[in-house]
């Protein structure tokens, strides 16, 4: 698995680069600006690419339950792609507005000691 770093900000290129040629074994995960009106829309690209997880961390891009990002993990949904969250344990209590709302969502929750914007 390949995760985009979180210092290219929204620039996925270096992974979707290192994909190319390696999908048979290898997954990548891409950064995608949840509170963007084209963050559904850069998903989907990114999905026809290859790409298969989505990492979102709350703690820079505001709480998940943030009516902005409804869209994108509408879109997350429809093209079967798994969310990672990574968040502080401050931000745990937002997995039970996923479990409530999203259940078809695929998600993977991540517990971060320390964050860094």
């Amino acid at each position: 698995m390949n995760v985009t770093p979180g210092w290219c900000g929204w620039d996925n290129s270096y992974t979707m680069d290192i994909l190319k040629g390696n999908e048979d074994w290898l997954a990548a995960v891409v950064l995608v600006d949840p509170l963007s009106p084209d963050g559904p829309a850069e998903l989907e690209r990114l999905a026809k690419q290859g790409a298969s997880g989505l990492r979102i961390q709350p703690p820079c891009t505001g709480p998940l339950t943030d009516p902005r990002q409804t869209a994108l993990w509408e879109a997350a949904t429809r093209l079967g792609i798994t969310v990672q969250v990574n968040l502080p344990q401050e931000y745990l209590c937002s997995t039970q507005f996923f479990s409530r709302t999203r259940p078809s969502l695929s998600l993977y929750w991540n517990s971060a000691l320390c964050f860094q914007c």
